[in-house]
């Protein structure tokens, strides 16, 4: 998005779910395709075995796919461009941005369109090569059949666990600000758990089937069907796990976020405007600031102004005037001072802790400050021309130094808050248009720029709705995803479990028996993976933003939307049940 219209903190929010976005494409590509070809198998066996060459077989299937992709690109960018268009009314509604339009790229399309045809020319160029391998019996064969897989292992499942464990530890007790070099790898250790747990889950029917048989033996066609269903689609488990976590994940975030985010905008602009003043820049006298209150009607409600001076590198302030602004008492003594730290330690981010205060010059003498106390007291966290530590001096001691020769620099730190919020914008404006003409360069302006507290919570309104509005397109798209991948297996498993449970019928089992066999094992199947993705989000979103005290509501915000996705499982596994009943009968 163009810098000069959207904030470059609100466009960025856009290139994480791009990501995401061509992530599951290489997975659900492939998936349907594979899953197609799966449905045709015993036609082109059949058409081998009446004579057709395997060549001319090969052409079939590569027609089949490569009119099946052609659609799926047609059909995606048109409807892509649609929603595209939606999508930038709606933020243009929700984050009112002046100057937002549409844009048609050529290049966009082109780069897109060259990435389809790679996934989809990979996944056609690998079928041709599976079916041309393939033998009459191997096509023939039914692909539905009870695939038990490997033996489950008691061992392997609590090595998952373990993992699982693991990487929790890690998120909840040691990671924080300083300590956060491994999260990926703690989430990725998390998804391989995940996995080995599902892989070698049925080692619970083992262990049920040893202990309490007579439990087993009632329920022994739900866990043979559960058991079935991990082994043969246990890849597409892991695979939905993994999109539900990142939806359910996403949407606790961007909440979270958006409550940090507003706290931070109080944190660091205390006042309705502030801005810098250092040798000259930013430099406006008493009476052209009273000119411009005067000539727009503005009510001023509170003026202060706080003298620095940098040395050596370092930012000095006197302790009366540290006190003033942040209603604190240093009690500083000659010879000694109190760093103040220019942010918020909890607002998540990693920070230079090290503070070091060099030797400063005083009357061709030596006086060296003792730090005695280290504070995270915010004068204001706004400008990028201030340190992220404050070095605060006793009054006596920065008086001596403030007009030292061994001074860098001399400043001003100015305070202003009016009557409204629209007097401070129409203020903070004209200020930046009189320092633009006074300043001896652009750069300097925009460096020392007038800092307006509305500005910046219309910004962090704007990045905040913006954030909630992607990521909730995102996690529905992931929510949609999963759903449509389970939906796809169970339509390939329609015929195989509408002959098993028919059959079950004609053995006795009454109607109520076979829908409660049916709704058992979907049950478990479909909502399995949502308890799994709850759990491995909650872990991430708690551990996360712990780091900003928000922990708790985070966790709550993943649990509701985790019992939201299980609520829509349970209705879509109670839908599946009433269809394959309603078929055998």
């Amino acid at each position: 998005m163009n810098p000069t219209v959207v904030d470059s903190v609100i466009s960025s929010n856009v290139y994480l779910p791009t990501v995401i976005v061509y992530t599951v494409s290489l997975f659900f590509i492939p998936y349907s395709h594979f899953s197609f070809n799966k449905q045709k198998k015993k036609k082109y066996g059949i058409l081998e075995t009446v004579g057709l060459d395997k060549k001319s077989i090969g052409v079939m299937l590569v027609q089949d796919n490569v009119t099946l992709a052609a659609s799926s690109i047609l059909v995606g960018f048109v409807a892509g461009t649609l929603f595209a268009i939606i999508f930038i009314l709606g933020i243009n509604k929700i984050i009112r941005i002046d100057g937002l339009g549409w844009d048609f790229s050529i290049m966009a399309y082109a780069r897109l369109l060259l990435f389809l045809v790679i996934v989809y020319g990979v996944t056609i160029s690998v079928e041709y090569i599976i079916i041309r391998k393939s033998s009459i019996r191997t096509l023939l064969n039914d692909d539905r059949k009870i695939r038990r897989g490997h033996k489950p292992y008691l061992i392997a499942e609590i090595a998952g666990v373990f993992l699982l464990l693991l990487a929790s530890v890690y998120l909840i007790c040691i990671m924080d600000q300083e300590h956060n070099n491994y999260l990926i790898a703690a989430f990725v250790t998390m998804i391989i758990g995940a996995y080995i747990i599902i892989d070698n889950s049925m080692v619970y029917t083992e262990i049920l089937k040893k202990k309490d048989p007579s439990r087993y033996y009632k329920n022994m066609l739900v866990y043979t069907g559960v058991e079935y269903r991990f082994q043969d689609g246990k890849k597409v488990i892991f695979f939905t796990i993994c999109l539900l976590a990142l939806a359910i994940y996403f949407q606790a975030f961007s909440l979270t976020t958006e409550e940090i985010s507003y706290e931070m905008v109080e944190t660091y602009h205390p006042h309705q405007i502030e801005y810098c003043e250092l040798d000259g820049i930013n430099n406006i006298s008493d009476e052209d600031f009273q000119d411009i209150v005067d000539s727009n009607n503005i009510r001023i409600k509170y003026k202060k102004s706080i003298p620095y001076f940098i040395s050596n590198g370092m930012t000095m302030i006197s302790e009366s005037d540290a006190s003033d602004q942040t209603n604190s008492i240093y009690d500083i003594e000659q010879g000694e001072c109190v760093i103040l730290l220019q942010y918020d330690e909890k607002d998540g981010y990693q920070h230079d802790k090290e503070v070091n205060i060099r030797t400063l010059h005083f009357d061709n003498g030596l006086l060296s400050e003792k730090i005695v106390d280290v504070r995270d007291d915010i004068i204001t966290g706004t400008f990028d021309s201030l340190p992220e530590h404050i070095v605060v001096l006793c009054d006596d001691d920065f008086t001596k130094l403030y007009r030292n020769e061994a001074t860098d620099f001399l400043g001003m730190i100015h305070f202003v808050d009016c009557e409204s919020d629209n007097e401070s914008v129409v203020l903070g404006n004209a200020l930046r248009k009189a320092f633009a003409v006074s300043n001896s360069s652009y750069d300097d302006t925009a460096y020392y720029k007038v800092s307006i507290q509305n500005e910046a919570y219309e910004e962090d309104r704007q990045s905040s709705f913006f954030l909630i509005f992607v990521l909730a397109i995102i996690g529905c798209i992931c929510t949609l995803t999963s759903v449509v991948i389970t939906r796809f297996k169970l339509m390939l498993e329609e015929d195989y479990d509408r002959k098993k449970y028919k059959s079950l019928l004609t053995i006795g089992f009454s109607k109520a028996e076979v829908r409660q066999i049916i709704s058992k094992e979907m049950s478990v199947y479909m909502t399995i993976p949502v308890v799994l993705s709850t759990v491995i989000s909650g872990i991430m979103s708690y551990a996360l933003m712990s780091l900003s005290d928000k922990g708790l509501q985070s966790l709550g915000y993943v649990l509701l939307f985790g019992g939201l996705i299980y609520i829509l499982q349970k209705v879509l596994c109670r839908l599946y049940t009433d269809t394959i009943v309603s078929d055998i009968y």
